[in-house]
């Protein structure tokens, strides 16, 4: 009976026991077994995600401060009070804050008449030269048709430039139409007449992933539909125009069963009235090439207007699909043009308005718009005079700065504007800020690594930004050179042992000291933290340390 006096009351105990709260429990195996550590630890990608980020990065100071240290709770909890963790995260800063001005700046397109304005012979050739210059035209060309402009507009102006004097060009650009003026996400209509006579499908301005825009069509939806549509360029005049010829870039896939140059055929006519192509009498032209019809691969093709010398005409882009075929077919740039064929080059450039003296002066040397010539020397980029993801710019603008910039100096700086062509928002304007670093030419950079400490205060981590710091060899040597004269003795004594020898040293002298040095090494940024580790003799080693803060312009010593 005694044995089972003494059972029950086990059991009553371990039941009383039982009944504590679980949390007491583990604050006491807490209590007994956290430690107290210096650590270091970089964020992961998980670790961002575990915090309630969408990226692996923060978007701000204040985010990473007040995010992390709970996660440092949770991912170290045998840390204890006393403990400290350097944290290395990355921070989203987005664009370079100057970029924007460039990105975002109106564009102005000199015009045939804008070059007219200038020189007859500029206006028919269609470019700038070096009689003349963009620099000397193109500030009264921006007065004459830029409305009421405010102080510090800048404008991005559109030209073409070429080295030749226009009395020897023998050639000259008649009509030519890219496609690349108009917005195909939203979409904008195409810039030249479209007819559809059957089916619901029609010609539109479409934008490749291969980064170009084209004017494009297809009769497929859900399968080969009976289409009839007409794409139309306006009137082109070829009076005294000899030898004038069509060069068509296009491409042409799924093309089996049509037949090209009927089904699909470029057409001309010179008695149609603008709205009715079924009455005028169109004349299929014969191309010199056309594309195979099974892939995305662009043409170029070519055919003389020899015979419609002196006659004012209108080219055609005819297509008819049944419900047996349904060809696609993308037309990428259309050139009319006479005799030498000038390579212009295409060139951007910012200038910007002064309201004291009521006038538009070109940009500086700080920023640099890509032009034509500038892709081209590039190789992949040239084919469109665009980056993309194919062809991404940090792949080529390092090399392309320092092929052009030879004799740029360390951390010379500069804005490098350009065109940029996107699967789903189609071409762009981008840009980046660039830097001359130990050599190397560097992006800025969106996402930077940023560190900060967090001390770990009764068992909860708080932001703490003080920076531990060790005294070694040289700081011993800075301090006794620093001290010769006002304290000879203990000079001599930290540069040959490399400690504070307390018989020699006051504390006074020692927190003075160490200020001095904190001071040289570090540059003063408000609020931060210094907490500097000292060797000392008393006789026998030790050690001590002085806590610092920067404020009001200077160190000070600072108490927790």
């Amino acid at each position: 009976m005694k044995i089972s006096k003494i059972y029950i009351l086990l059991l009553a105990a371990i039941v009383i026991v039982a009944c504590d709260p679980l949390e007491d429990v583990n604050k006491e195996i807490e209590d007994n077994f956290a430690y107290t550590n210096d650590i270091s630890y970089t964020l992961v990608e998980d670790d961002y995600s575990d915090m309630g980020q969408d990226f692996p990065n923060f978007s701000s100071e204040d985010d990473a401060t007040s995010l992390i240290p709970a996660f440092l709770g949770d991912r170290f909890p045998a840390l204890g009070n006393g403990s400290s963790a350097l944290v290395n995260y990355d921070i989203y800063r987005g664009s370079e804050p100057g970029i924007s001005q460039y990105t975002k700046a109106d564009t102005y397109e000199v015009s045939t008449a804008d070059y007219a304005s200038v020189d007859v012979a500029a206006g028919e050739a269609g470019f700038f030269n070096n009689s003349f210059t963009s620099e000397d035209n193109i500030p009264t060309i921006l007065s004459s048709n830029v409305a009421s402009p405010a102080d510090g507009d800048l404008v991005a102006v559109n030209y073409e430039y070429a080295s030749i004097e226009y009395a020897d060009i023998s050639g000259v650009v008649i009509f030519s139409e890219d496609f690349q003026s108009g917005d195909a996400s939203i979409p904008d209509p195409l810039p030249l007449q479209t007819v559809s006579l059957e089916g619901a499908q029609d010609w539109f301005l479409y934008s490749s992933s291969a980064g170009y825009q084209a004017a494009r069509i297809s009769g497929y939806s859900g399968g080969a539909q009976p289409n009839e549509d007409w794409m139309i360029t306006p009137e082109i005049d070829l009076t005294d125009h000899a030898d004038a010829s069509l060069k068509l870039s296009h491409v042409i896939n799924f093309a089996s069963g049509a037949v090209l140059g009927t089904d699909l055929a470029v057409k001309i006519s010179t008695d149609y009235n603008g709205t009715t192509p079924s009455t005028a009498t169109w004349t299929n032209l014969t191309l010199d090439q056309w594309p195979a019809g099974d892939s995305y691969d662009i043409m170029d093709s070519e055919v003389s207007l020899a015979d419609y010398e002196d006659q004012k005409v209108f080219i055609a882009f005819y297509y008819k699909s049944t419900v047996d075929q349904a060809a696609q077919w993308r037309v990428l740039s259309i050139v009319v043009d006479r005799g030498e064929e000038i390579i212009t080059n295409s060139k951007n450039d910012f200038y910007e308005y002064s309201a004291s003296s009521t006038s538009w002066s070109a940009a500086g040397d700080e920023v640099y718009f890509l032009a034509s010539a500038d892709y081209d020397a590039m190789g992949a980029p040239g084919r469109f005079n665009n980056f993309s993801s194919s062809s991404p710019a940090s792949d080529y603008l390092p090399a392309y700065l320092s092929a052009n910039y030879p004799y740029a100096q360390e951390d010379d700086n500069i804005y490098i504007i350009y065109q940029y062509f996107s699967s789903s928002s189609g071409a762009g304007t981008r840009g980046d800020f660039y830097t001359l670093t130990n050599g190397s030419w560097s992006s800025y950079a969106s996402v930077v690594t940023n560190s900060f400490s967090f001390g770990n205060e009764g068992g909860t981590w708080v932001p703490d930004n003080t920076i531990k710091y060790p005294m070694s060899g040289d700081d011993y040597a800075f301090v006794g050179n620093a001290y010769e004269t006002s304290n000879s003795a203990g000079a001599g004594s930290i540069s040959q042992y490399g400690n504070y020898d307390l018989s020699l040293w006051t504390d006074d002298q020692i927190q003075e000291s160490i200020i001095l040095l904190v001071t040289d090494l570090f540059p003063g940024v408000e609020g931060q933290k210094y907490l500097v580790t000292y060797a000392t003799w008393e006789p026998g080693a030790g050690s001590g340390t002085v806590h610092l803060i920067y404020e009001g312009g200077a160190y000070i010593l600072f108490v927790k």
